[in-house]
């Protein structure tokens, strides 16, 4: 029911409807209907905004945070600085939303959604605290951190509650907004359905890696002692102690549950070939294991890599394409990872990180490393440029037919000693990192300090099928 007023000879139009003026002209105080049209296009435009900025983007920023992390694996490494787009533009779109918002109703008097601005006033606090909490955070190894990550997704899901609550608040009240009111049932609607179905796929996802860990049970803590034993042997057979020689057992494609049964078995050096692997599986495992990377880094992929694994103990991959040019060239040789590497520990503030120049002994354009020829002047260049990082050897991989392997090892033992002497240290602070599952024994028998064994331990690899 609406009522006219005559004042000063003008005419205004109120409205009784809990207390909100729909067409509230004031021509008193110079307003006109022109103005009016003009408040109605500013209400249109702070409703729009919150809506696609706190009510849309926020929750989407939600959405990649819980499943991106894990899956689909092709975005794995993209998820959060796609979270962190998201919660940043809604959070900036939202909030110039609740500003015009603001503004609204301190211009019109009769304009009084008391409970719409208390709430929005909420949303602004909270989420200006969770948009601190995106960029200060605690460590992942800090005793903090924990509680961290439940404070942060509590607060988080309350968050996107209040908005939507919030944002229907307002729409209620504005007959003009009925319109965006049913848009963004649809929006939630959508929004609702990827998230059910991504739920459903990780579900999905963590019931066949349930399946394969239980058929395996048992295995590979088996096969990691008949691996002991072989090493044993090979080891006497070349007069060497046993203990001096490491198995890194190398987990690629293989869910958590096999790792931590050879864990159990009490083994503690573990490798992964993939940051998104690796940065996935560490946090679920015990922070005693000592984590190598070998393989391929991308300069890219540094942070996500040691900022995700807090235990990561080596990097037995280091070498570049830009390496192996200027190492032709006989130029000045320089390692950007390594160099990517060294800045990254400094900022972090984590101790030195250990480095194995790979050196590409077999000559294949399909392996990385660097030629043997420049490897001494790479391995100088980690030892004495690169104050954060612990040069401890050399790392090669044999050829695949095992044909060449003999000599692709007596190459890395050349090569070993020419560093050494070219750093004056003994050839026992040099390791050499060499063998895998098909010629670890090999090996061993020609000096390597360190093999990494996969399929021996963890059964064959189980890569996904490609449509």
């Amino acid at each position: 029911m609406k009522m006219t007023r005559k004042v000063n000879n003008s005419t205004s139009l109120e409205s009784t409807d809990t207390g909100v003026a729909t067409a509230n002209l004031r021509p008193w105080k110079g307003q006109t209907l022109l103005s009016h049209h003009k408040h109605r296009l500013i209400r249109s435009a702070h409703g729009i905004l919150n809506i696609i900025g706190w009510g849309t983007l926020l929750p989407v920023g939600a959405i990649i945070a819980r499943y991106l992390r894990k899956f689909p694996l092709e975005l794995y490494n993209e998820w959060y600085p796609l979270h962190v787009l998201c919660q940043s533009s809604g959070y900036l779109l939202g909030t110039l939303g609740w500003g015009i918002g603001l503004w609204l109703g301190n211009s019109s008097k009769q304009y009084t959604l008391k409970t719409h601005r208390i709430l929005g006033i909420f949303v602004f606090t909270f989420s200006t605290v969770q948009m601190l909490a995106v960029f200060v955070y605690p460590r992942i190894r800090d005793e903090f951190r924990r509680c961290w990550e439940i404070y942060h997704q509590i607060m988080g899901y309350a968050l996107i509650a209040l908005i939507i609550a919030n944002i229907f608040q307002g729409a209620t009240h504005q007959n003009h907004a009925e319109k965006w009111k049913w848009v963004y049932v649809g929006v939630l609607a959508i929004l609702a359905l990827i998230a059910l179905a991504l739920e459903k796929e990780e579900k999905k996802k963590q019931k066949t890696m349930a399946a394969s860990s239980a058929v395996t049970d048992g295995v590979a803590a088996a096969a990691l002692r008949s691996v002991i034993q072989r090493v044993h042997q090979a080891a006497e057979r070349s007069g060497r102690a046993s203990d001096r020689i490491r198995i890194v057992a190398v987990s690629k494609t293989k869910p958590v549950s096999l790792i931590r049964q050879v864990y159990d078995a009490g083994h503690r050096s573990f490798g992964e070939n993939y940051v998104q692997e690796i940065v996935e599986k560490a946090p679920q495992l015990p922070e005693d294991i000592e984590w190598s990377f070998i393989g391929n880094l991308q300069s890219n992929k540094v942070k996500p890599l040691l900022a995700g694994v807090p235990n990561l103990a080596t990097v037995e991959s280091v070498d570049d394409k830009k390496t192996r040019v200027k190492c032709i060239a006989n130029d000045i040789l320089k390692s950007d990872i390594a160099d990517r590497l060294d800045r990254m520990v400094a900022s972090i503030g984590r101790k030195p990180l250990k480095i194995y120049v790979q050196v590409n002994t077999s000559g294949e354009e399909s392996k990385y490393g660097v030629e043997p020829s420049g490897c001494v002047e790479l391995a100088k260049y980690v030892s004495q440029d690169c104050p954060n990082l612990e040069f401890c050897g050399l790392m090669t991989i044999g050829m695949p037919d095992y044909t060449s392997t003999p000599e692709n090892f007596k190459t890395l033992a050349k090569c070993r000693s020419e560093v050494c002497e070219a750093l004056g240290i003994p050839e026992e602070q040099c390791e050499l990192s060499m063998g895998m599952s098909g010629d670890f024994e090999l090996a061993i028998e020609m000096g390597s300090t360190n093999v990494r064994i996969g399929s021996t331990i963890f059964g064959a690899r189980e890569y996904p099928k490609k449509n």
